[in-house]
C-alpha cells in the first residue's frame, strides 16, 4: 500500500506505519530514538527540536511551570493597589518561599551543581516584582559549571 492510499485509509495510530531516526539529545547528547509516521507531510529536519531524552524534556516543562507560577504572583504583587499591598506581600512570601526552593532545586538537577536557596532571592522578589526574572537568571547561572578553555593554558573568558 503507497503513502496515499495508506493516509485515505488509516483510521488510527494502530494502522499507520512508522520509521525510526536515530539521534541525540540535544541537552544532554543521550542516544534517542524518533518513531515518524511515514505519512508525515513535513521535511524530517522540522522535527529536529523535538529530539529530547524524556528527563530533559520533563526538566524543560517543570521549568516554563515554576517560571509561569512565578511570574504570576509577581505580576499580580506589582499590579495591586497600595492599599492592598502589605496583605499581598505576605502571601506572595509564603508562595514565593514553596517555588523558588524548588526552582533551585530544579537547577541543580539541571546542571548536576549544588544551589542553595537563600531567603535574600524572595526579598528580591518581593522588593522588585518586575525582576523576577533577572533573580531566577541568576539562580541558574549560579549552578551552571565554568567551561574548560578552548586551548590549554587560556584563561577561560564567559562571553554571552
Amino acid at each position: 500500500m503507497n503513502i496515499e492510499e495508506q493516509k485515505k485509509h488509516a483510521r488510527t495510530y494502530a494502522d499507520l506505519t512508522y520509521h525510526t531516526i536515530e539521534t541525540k539529545c540535544k541537552f544532554c547528547g543521550k542516544p534517542v530514538k524518533l518513531q515518524i509516521a511515514d505519512i508525515y507531510p513535513g521535511n524530517e529536519q522540522e522535527l529536529s527540536g523535538l529530539r529530547t531524552c524524556d528527563s530533559c524534556s520533563d526538566l524543560r516543562v517543570e521549568r516554563r511551570n515554576l517560571d509561569e507560577k512565578i511570574r504570576h504572583i509577581c505580576l499580580n504583587l506589582r499590579m495591586l493597589p497600595r492599599a492592598e499591598i502589605k496583605e499581598a506581600k505576605e502571601d506572595a512570601a509564603r508562595r514565593l518561599n514553596v517555588l523558588v526552593p524548588r526552582w533551585c532545586a530544579l537547577a541543580s538537577r539541571w546542571h548536576k551543581a549544588e544551589v542553595a536557596f537563600d531567603e535574600s532571592m524572595v526579598e528580591s522578589m518581593l522588593k522588585e516584582p518586575m525582576k523576577y526574572g533577572d533573580v531566577l537568571g541568576r539562580i541558574w547561572s549560579m549552578a551552571k559549571k565554568p567551561r574548560p578553555s578552548p586551548q590549554p593554558g587560556l584563561p577561560y573568558k564567559d562571553t554571552p
